[in-house]
């Protein structure tokens, strides 16, 4: 499976995402999006209410920000039911990510889940950059 900028991977007992975008914004919006595609095959129907999450995360590095950022959207999808849309940053920087997360709720039995991750992991993550574009390779537990 390849969506621009994100790509599936297979690892012996777990599965990834190469991800890639223009800005560490566009990188971390591209591994939410591909958190989404390996969480849910299809939606057949949303409830009708959007929804809108503030939120503040802090770290020592770009990439425990993004391993946090994609637990907290796994947490939601898992607890509520919430589908990631799209991300606003108000911040980002190596220490501190700020900004809302945007979801479309998703009626239960009205879509058909695709993997059941259990976390994101640190394993060999790197976020790179090279030329115009940063890249990370994200491992999941499943």
């Amino acid at each position: 499976m390849n969506t621009k900028g994100i790509k599936v991977f297979y690892t012996t007992a777990d599965i990834g995402i190469s991800v890639r975008g223009k800005t560490i914004g566009e990188l971390f919006q591209n591994a939410a999006k591909g958190l989404s595609i390996l969480l849910v095959k299809e939606v057949k129907e949303y409830k009708s209410n959007k929804k809108k999450k503030e939120f503040k995360l802090f770290a020592q590095s770009y990439e425990s920000l993004l391993v946090k950022f994609l637990n907290e959207l796994l947490y939601l999808y898992e607890t509520d039911f919430l589908y990631f849309t799209k991300a606003e940053f108000e911040k980002i920087n190596e220490n501190e990510l700020k900004g809302y997360i945007y979801f479309k709720r998703l009626k239960e039995k009205a879509f058909i889940p695709n993997y059941d991750i259990k976390a994101v992991t640190y394993h060999n993550l790197k976020i790179i950059k090279k030329r115009i574009y940063y890249y990370a390779d994200i491992i999941f537990d499943i």
